[in-house]
């Protein structure tokens, strides 16, 4: 490959890459404020969703700590 083609190449792949980036910043951003509104609803319903939420991590990091365990076997998938 010339060093035109790749130079190319690179600023191509950069331009999608900042791209791509800027597209997942807004979605980070619409799911914020869906957060914020969901939040604020509980809230107002009378349910603390720091609560809820914290409870929701620790069922997370007990179901990521159970799947750490388990051992990876070409049996255990079907093909």
């Amino acid at each position: 490959m010339e060093k035109n083609e790749k130079l190319g190449y690179h600023k191509g792949a950069l331009e999608t890459l900042m791209n791509e980036r800027s597209e997942l910043t807004r979605i980070v951003k619409i799911v914020d404020a869906l957060i914020q509104y969901h939040a604020s609803n509980m809230k107002q319903l009378g349910v603390a969703p720091e609560k809820f939420l914290e409870e929701m991590k620790q069922s997370k990091a007990k179901r990521s700590q159970m799947d750490d365990n388990a051992e990876v076997h070409p049996d255990n998938f079907d093909l």
